[in-house]
């Protein structure tokens, strides 16, 4: 797609999206992290303690979203290559009811 191209629904999908991620971004990202970092006792607040903070909580989240990604994944390639044979049944039946609609709204099917 030229980036030219956009019209305003794409656009309009992207702006709500991004909406919706910065309300995530708020609450997950600086929330909690901001939680965190408020828990630090005072004495403790060294920017290479933080930094430390910083750096291991932001690796989890990251790390953790990769997990949570690649089991995703997994789990969607294993469906589709034990459902192949159903898949195939699902789209015979699509197919045939597709047909018997066109037939039916041409009125090749209905009681004359």
């Amino acid at each position: 797609m030229n980036p030219a191209d956009l019209s305003l629904p794409p656009l309009a999908a992207a702006f709500v999206f991004g909406l919706l991620g910065g309300a995530h971004c708020i609450g997950m990202c600086g929330g909690i992290m901001s939680a965190l970092t408020f828990a630090v006792p005072p004495s403790m607040r060294q920017p290479s303690r933080l930094a430390a903070l910083l750096l291991g909580y932001n690796l989890g989240r990251i790390s953790s979203y990769m997990i949570a990604g690649a089991l995703v994944a997994l789990l969607g390639s294993v469906l589709n290559h034990a459902l192949d044979s159903f898949a195939l049944v699902l789209r015979i039946l699509a197919a045939v009811m597709l047909i018997l609609m066109a037939l039916y709204m041409s009125v090749w099917l209905v009681d004359r």
